[in-house]
């Protein structure tokens, strides 16, 4: 499985002419000619027995069929080895560099000089080196008993297991499972690869130059007694032959020496690669990361985050879901740590053009941090790795490729686009004023007026029902139909919507044929009707613009506090923490009631609030706020309350200069001793706990 490389196996068949010749060819020879075995196999003669092999146990078993890397069965008769069946006399053999003809009638000997062009039949524990530099070494088989027998059935009847040693000696990162590899038994009986998750895999992270790998493979023969095996570096590299009976050495290939199929370029942590498309990797340096609540991995002692930054220098338009990337410790792949409220692990949304930068934070949980790979592939572009291993050669760029240049004629765009056209547009305007997308969508927000709702089961306390219009008129080539994506923020709390058939107010299905104009009439319960900020885009492709009471806002400046690069820090309720983001946050108490709760029962119920203010003059999207509220020494029992502006509030993006509330309810039997946990929205910044 390929690494978080979100687990993709680049699978390469073999070619089958050396296999055919080697494998089948110089097999059936040999086993005519009366050495008693193919080349595959040990020396049987039938007054003896077979030669026994070492034992090891085995594990439980996936049902998974044969190893996608085996070599196809050969459709045409081998090009050497007899054309006709033996008689029952016993042939005449001579020793191993002998080839043997066969007639109906006659058996005869001749000594050939070997084939130069073909590679030996090695002993199994012998180490074969190509020209591009990748050394293999595959030890004796040794016996093999699967846990499941039922299911092991269907594999073979004899089982053994391959220690495979792989050194990359090349000039370029190499993946360990471009290794092809097949075992036979018998001469012409094709083992199958039997998948047992207790033995030991190879590196799912590619190999930089100097590394090497072992792993163990599970195969089920017809037999033992012949075992045969066939491996190649890749697609490009010729076959060698592994017997226990080989009778080549430890040898390298001749020649000068070819590139491996795939070029993998290898760079240092912290640099930058560039693939021949165009399109540009960086990588940022590894720092120390703490997971927060909803983070999901495995426990580890310590993780660690990045940035990858990818830049599209390509003439095409790309998207983030062809990046796939994992992360190896000493060849050992880490897990990945997954983390939606800090965005760790994320791909952005949306489409971005030539010219345009899009960025992912990672994180993985390590043991320690020397011996790391990162492994990153772009689909259709290639691979790289990263690594602070010594390496003897760091690759900038794709050998021999010219980078293209982008098209100049539209600037940098700085944001995702659809498949034809920018749709750009991203603005705050006053309610009443236009938004144009670059696409040729339109959207126009009339300024929010109160009205009398009839369905008030929801309705916040203090809040008043608001309705407003979004007209669309889609000047693009291509139809609308989505929910349109909106949000509403009044007096700094989030909204919820109001659907009234009543009032005319309704959902936010949207569909606009190209050329034609659409409205939608929509309500939410506003905190302060007259200071409303609505944020929407026609579809996921658009960049979001805002429409508010009063325009942009232009942001403050303060000065981050004196804590904001450390880990942790201390903060009275009610006082306010500047992040070196930019973003302050105050968290404060109030009284509050659950739904349904009722009184006299010696709990307090509170809701704990943080109020954030964007002090930057970029939009800030909030993904939610989780503190971890503590009674005493326990964790607090959480409610969430709509009706009291309890909840939580997520894709909504705070503007500059605008301050947004949210909470989350706490239950208390000692609320002198609460204590809240939080931290920058951004992720980045220390956890500040926050008491009386």
């Amino acid at each position: 499985m390929r690494p978080g490389l979100q687990h993709r196996i680049l699978v390469r068949p073999a070619r089958r002419g050396p296999v055919v010749s080697l494998l089948l060819g110089v097999t059936a020879a040999l086993a005519i000619a009366g050495c008693g075995a193919s080349v595959g196999g040990v020396a049987v003669d039938p007054a003896s027995s077979a030669p026994a092999l070492p034992t090891t146990e085995g594990s439980a078993a996936s049902s998974t069929d044969e190893s996608p890397t085996s070599t196809p069965e050969p459709t045409t008769e081998p090009t050497t080895g007899p054309t006709t069946e033996p008689t029952t006399e016993p042939p005449v053999t001579t020793d191993s560099t002998t080839t043997t003809s066969t007639t109906t009638s006659t058996t005869t000997s001749t000594s050939e000089p070997p084939d130069p062009a073909e590679p030996p039949v090695l002993a199994f524990g012998q180490s074969y080196s190509w020209a591009n530099g990748i050394t293999v070494t595959v030890a004796a088989p040794k016996k093999y008993t699967p846990k499941d027998a039922a299911e092991s059935k269907k594999y073979g009847k004899e089982f053994v297991t391959f220690a495979i040693t792989l050194v990359n000696g090349s000039k370029q990162a190499y993946q360990a499972q471009e290794l092809l590899f097949r075992a036979d038994s018998g001469g012409e009986s094709r083992g199958r690869r039997y998948y047992d998750g207790g033995l030991p895999s190879p590196p799912e992270i590619s190999l930089v130059p100097g590394q090497s790998a072992t792993w163990t493979w599970a195969y089920g023969l017809s037999t033992s007694s012949t075992v045969a095996v066939l491996v190649a570096a890749d697609s490009d590299s010729e076959e060698v032959g592994y017997a226990l009976d080989g009778t080549g050495r430890t040898t390298k290939e001749s020649g000068s020496g070819s590139p491996l199929a795939e070029f993998t370029g290898v760079q240092k942590l912290g640099g930058k690669f560039t693939f021949a498309s165009g399109i540009s990797v960086a990588v940022g340096t590894f720092r120390a990361y703490t997971p927060g609540e909803d983070a999901y991995g495995e426990k580890s002692p310590r993780y660690l985050q990045t940035t990858l930054t990818v830049t599209n220098g390509s003439r095409e338009t790309i998207t983030p879901t062809a990046l796939s990337y994992g992360l190896a410790e000493k060849t050992v792949q880490r897990v990945q740590v997954r983390a939606r409220s800090q965005k760790i692990g994320s791909l952005p949304e949306g489409r971005y053009p030539p010219g345009s930068t899009f960025t992912v934070k990672i994180a993985f949980g390590l043991s320690g941090t020397a011996g790391l790979v990162l492994d990153v592939r772009f689909r259709d572009s290639g691979s790289v790795v990263f690594t602070n291993l010594p390496a003897p050669i760091y690759s900038t760029t794709e050998p021999g490729a010219k980078t293209p240049t982008p098209p100049t004629s539209g600037g940098t765009a700085p944001g995702p686009v659809s498949d034809d056209i920018a749709v750009r547009g991203a603005a705050q305007v006053a309610f009443g004023s236009k938004i144009t997308w670059t696409n040729g969508v339109t959207a126009l927000v009339s300024k929010p007026a109160s009205f009398t709702a009839r369905n008030t089961t929801r309705q916040p306390r203090g809040a008043r029902a608001v309705k407003y219009t979004v007209t669309i008129t889609n000047g693009s080539r291509e139809p609308i139909t989505s929910i349109l994506l909106s949000g509403v923020v009044s007096g700094g709390f989030s909204c919820e919507s109001v659907v009234d058939s009543a009032s005319g107010v309704g959902d936010a299905q949207l569909s606009v044929e190209p050329g034609k104009t659409a409205t939608l009439t929509l309500g939410c319960w506003a905190k302060d009707p007259a200071d409303v900020v609505v944020q929407l885009r026609p579809d996921q492709p658009f960049d979001v613009a805002w429409v508010s009471s009063t325009g942009p806002q232009k942001p403050r400046s303060v000065a981050a506090s004196k804590e904001a690069e450390g880990d942790e820090a201390e903060r009275k309720l009610g006082d306010t923490f500047v992040y070196a983001s930019g973003i302050s946050v105050a968290v404060r108490t109030r009284s509050a009631v659950p739904v349904g709760a009722v009184a006299g029962d010696g709990t307090t119920y509170l809701a704990v609030e943080g109020t954030f203010t964007n002090n930057t003059d970029t939009p800030f999207r909030l993904s939610g706020w989780s503190p971890k509220v503590f009674d005493g020494d326990a964790a607090a029992e959480t409610f969430y309350n709509e009706r009291d502006f309890i909840g939580p509030a997520s894709g909504l993006y705070l503007l500059p200069g605008r301050s947004l509330t949210l909470a989350q309810g706490a239950i208390l039997k000692q609320p002198d001793k609460i204590s809240v946990t939080s931290r920058d929205p951004s992720y980045e910044g220390p956890t500040i706990t926050w008491t009386p």
